[in-house]
């Protein structure tokens, strides 16, 4: 939710914005076409292919760089849940675009804006890179939004501090999970 200001400015500013959404797309699609190749639509009820699919993206993930418990977290997110309308998805391409693509284009652009403030993103960014995962006309834009930032420090470090709130949030939220489990066992 903190991101969603910042979301809205990288799409003014990206030009090729169009690029990095279709090849995040065709990306995960050919990924996802290719494992699940053997499964017929009939083979499993939607709950396995969710569970699947699930494991799939995780592992895939954890094999760019990211972190195993964030990738875990952000699948645990309500929206995934399946509910009654969701029965009807048949394909593991449906379930991707209805339930996954729009967390994982989430997960992308907070990386994106990590990226622009801070170094830490950077290995995982040239990994990305690496693999044909970002167009070379979308790292050009962003490398000039991230020296755009830098010419003006006071402004790049009231967008980390901004950042940083959202992290806050969440290790107090986690605190206080473990603080509730343990007081249940």
């Amino acid at each position: 939710m903190l991101y969603q200001g910042l979301f809205n400015i990288l799409d003014l500013y990206f030009k090729g914005e169009d690029l990095f959404y279709n090849s995040i797309e065709t990306f995960f699609r050919e990924k996802i076409n290719s494992f699940f190749v053997k499964s017929s639509e009939t083979e499993k009820n939607i709950n396995q292919k969710y569970q699947d699919l699930t494991l799939f993206l995780e592992k895939m993930f954890v094999d760019f760089g990211f972190e195993k418990d964030d990738i875990q977290n952000r699948f645990q997110d309500p929206f995934l849940e399946l509910r009654e309308d969701d029965l009807r998805i048949t394909s593991v391409i449906a379930l991707y675009e209805i339930k996954f693509a729009p967390i994982i284009y989430e997960i992308f652009l907070e990386i994106i804006v990590d990226y622009l403030i801070d170094i830490k993103v950077a290995p995982l960014m040239l990994k990305l890179k690496s693999i044909g995962f970002l167009p070379i006309e979308f790292i050009m834009e962003l490398r000039n939004l991230k020296d755009l930032i830098e010419l003006n420090p006071e402004k790049r470090e009231n967008l980390r501090k901004y950042i940083q709130i959202q992290e806050k949030i969440i290790n107090k939220f986690k605190t206080n999970k473990q603080k509730i489990e343990s007081l249940e066992d």
